[in-house]
């Protein structure tokens, strides 16, 4: 009978840990590298991508950096509000780009494939819509005076005319 014992420091089944949040060497982070990682935040890589390349700090480094120095905070910030605007132009094109009508071959699409690539499109823009707000929530400068204002108004339909104004 085979010894179900794994041996010392070897896993067991596939790995799901993520590169970018594993143990990783310390590296310094220094204002460049914070305007590297904004730069490439603001083309619409994920931190965690970014993160994962050779000679890149943790995740854990980076988010006590920034919580820590004002300095990284502010690049860091403006790279996910750069990000924000980057994914509401790609959602723009996902919504606005039609739907193939040919496959490579030339043959015409199949409907299960185009119902399945409709069904993907509104996930991946409920998904930039959900990281838009919370990544830009107060418009391109981030800054509260610009955030986009909740205002309610009334609409009354009297004697057959209509009348609109602000709610109080």
């Amino acid at each position: 009978m085979p010894s179900s014992k794994v041996p010392a420091g070897k896993a067991v089944g596939p790995d799901y840990s993520l590169p970018a949040l594993t143990k990783k060497a310390k590296v310094r982070i220094t204002p460049q590298l914070m305007h590297y990682i904004s730069d490439e935040m603001a083309i619409g890589r994920n931190l965690l991508d970014i993160l994962g390349e050779p000679d890149m700090p943790s995740y854990a480094g980076v988010m006590q950096a920034v919580a820590a120095h004002e300095e990284l905070y502010k690049i860091y910030r403006h790279g996910r509000v750069r990000q924000a605007e980057y994914l509401a132009d790609r959602a723009t094109k996902l919504a606005s780009d039609p739907l193939p009508t040919h496959d490579s071959q030339g043959r015409p699409m199949d409907t299960r494939w185009l119902n399945a690539e409709m069904q993907r499109r509104k996930l991946e823009l409920e998904t930039i819509r959900w990281t838009m707000t919370k990544l830009s929530p107060n418009g391109i400068r981030d800054r509260q005076e610009d955030k986009p204002q909740h205002q309610a108004m009334t609409i009354s339909w009297a004697g057959g005319e209509v009348e609109v104004r602000a709610a109080e």
